[in-house]
């Protein structure tokens, strides 16, 4: 066969345009499905940005953890190191923010008012301000929240300026919070703001931004604890106080110095708390001081007798002292036959209350005291301490276990203790952790912290504390009770035990813990007369004034 070329379809440069026609196919589909890949990857990259980001304002630990690895991805290294950078700040590492702030810009990626927000409502102040910074140095301001970090940080002339250049529209849509900020504009410019409020909102302290100093407006409370936070940037506190029963506390105090605790038994709320300490230096010493607790302390060796009592000590007879250890150990009387733990109570038997703490010995009273709370650290509230008692632990000599039992220099116990254990009794051993800080809250008044009351313990009893109630019912209403110059004809049935300790030579102090009513209590207290005498007459006066006193009122 002979082939005619001249009438075949094949030809050279057909078959390079077919060619070259596939080649650009498959460059398109390269660069399509390369693009498609590339957008993908962005879209999961910006997915774990959201992800971070809502997880960082929500608090979340495991978002900071991602975070610190510190990987750096193809689109969003910028929005990642933007992010760790926020993460710093919003967990007080504000040095490490910083520098992680100026060494990265800002991505469109991370939601910088949503940060901003959260910060304000933290009252994040200084990280607040250098995000301010970080986002005007990237041509990204927000000039209603330098307002609102001119107002939290007392500049208030900066603050008006920066507000009125804000824009109609954004006037609009904050002139609420204007509004509320005016107000505090107002203030700042008398040289103080009323910043600290009681539970009905009266004013208990104002800060002067000047001086960083707190001044209190009700008596015998100290209020510069409150300074460093409040140098920090504007916040506004609710205390639990009640003003008009802490002025009832001053002038029941009047003639006296010590201090006194008031509380709600079962929240923990401190209602009252009042310090006229001797030593001028001594402030809040209602839960800073610890002093010989006397008396008191037997309520804790009744509980701890009555879990191994001694069917043989009762009745007894009180003579007055006894011999421990080649010593003598005294009362302040003789009080006669003695016919129960309760009767020992009632009149403050100290042979008797002596002779059960040895029944019970070393261990068992110490393993009683550490139940509530004795050689424990402080309470905290906020940036609050409170000041527990503390004790000798066993092993001690029968002469020291027998001090230890009734009180005396063994054992000392702060006033907001007292009060503690008077609500522990009051409440079948649940001892509420006190708490003076209500809420806090941020330049806009908005909640930053609100507290939840908790038990700081609970400690078993029974039917114990019950008989333990129904004993300091007695001690006021029992003609040989040790409070009976407490008692009122008329008004609510309270519950008490007096303590006598102190130095004899320098003046003795009077102590005392009580709650009332007996039955359902609204109030558990402690107080200490500073060199007032002898429980039984002035501190049984003193709570005879506190019982007839008017209650909460907040006026």
């Amino acid at each position: 066969m002979v082939l005619d070329y001249r009438n075949t379809r094949f030809s050279f440069s057909r078959l390079r345009k077919r060619r070259r026609r596939q080649r650009l196919r498959w460059a398109v589909a390269l660069f399509l499905l390369t693009a498609v890949s590339l957008l993908v990857v962005r879209g999961v990259q910006l997915r774990k940005v959201r992800r971070l980001q809502d997880g960082l304002l929500a608090g979340d630990t495991a978002a900071v953890t991602e975070l610190n690895r510190k990987s750096r991805p193809l689109f969003t290294a910028t929005a990642m190191s933007e992010l760790q950078s926020l993460s710093h700040l919003l967990n007080g590492r504000l040095e490490q923010g910083e520098q992680g702030l100026r060494d990265c810009g800002h991505s469109g990626a991370v939601d910088a008012r949503r940060f901003l927000d959260r910060m304000v409502d933290q009252g994040r102040y200084a990280a607040l301000g250098l995000y301010l910074d970080f986002l005007r140095r990237r041509d990204s301001p927000s000039s209603f929240h330098r307002v609102l970090y001119f107002t939290a940080m007392y500049q208030s002339k900066q603050a008006r300026r920066t507000a009125a250049a804000l824009a109609s529209p954004a006037r609009q849509l904050h002139s609420k919070a204007l509004h509320i900020l005016e107000d505090i504009w107002k203030q700042l410019e008398t040289g103080r703001i009323a910043c600290i409020h009681d539970r009905s909102g009266k004013v208990l302290g104002e800060y002067d931004p000047a001086s960083k100093a707190v001044r209190s407006l009700v008596p015998g409370l100290d209020l510069s604890p409150f300074a460093a936070e409040l140098e920090r940037g504007l916040r506004f506190f609710t205390l639990t106080l009640d003003a008009g029963l802490q002025k009832n506390v001053h002038e029941v105090f009047s003639k006296y110095h010590g201090s006194c605790v008031i509380l709600d038994p079962a929240a923990g709320a401190i209602l009252a708390a009042y310090s006229k300490p001797l030593e001028k230096a001594a402030d809040n010493a209602a839960w800073k001081r610890r002093y010989e607790a006397g008396s008191i302390i037997k309520t804790l060796t009744y509980l701890a007798y009555s879990q191994t009592p001694d069917p043989r000590l009762f009745p007894l007879q009180c003579r007055g002292n006894i011999q421990l250890g080649g010593r003598v150990f005294y009362d302040w009387t003789r009080h006669g036959r003695i016919d129960s733990p309760q009767t020992a109570l009632v009149v403050s038997c100290n042979i008797a209350y002596a002779r059960m703490g040895l029944a019970v010995g070393g261990d068992g009273l110490s393993k009683m005291f550490q139940a509530f709370l004795f050689n424990s650290e402080p309470l905290n509230d906020r940036f609050l301490l409170f000041q527990l008692g503390d004790f000798n632990p066993p092993p001690l000599p029968p002469r020291r276990l027998a001090d230890l039992a009734v009180g005396l220099e063994e054992v000392r116990i702060t006033t907001l203790h007292g009060a503690l254990i008077a609500a522990a009794i009051s409440q079948s051993g649940s001892m509420p952790s006190p708490y003076l800080i209500a809420t806090e809250k941020n330049v806009l008044r908005l909640g930053i912290y609100h507290h939840t009351p908790t038990l700081a313990t609970r400690i078993p009893g029974g039917r114990t504390f019950q008989q333990l109630r129904e004993a300091m019912t007695r001690v006021i209403r029992d003609p040989r009770g040790t409070a009976h110059r407490a008692l009122l004809s008329t008004g609510p049935v309270t519950a008490a035990k007096t303590g006598t300790a102190g130095d004899p030579k320098k003046g003795l102090d009077a102590v005392m813990i009580a709650f009332m009513p007996a039955t359902r209590p609204s109030y558990a207290f402690a107080f200490r007369l500073e060199r007032g005498g002898k429980a039984e007459v002035n501190g049984a006066r003193v709570l005879k004034a506190l019982i007839a006193a008017p209650p909460a009122t907040s006026e």
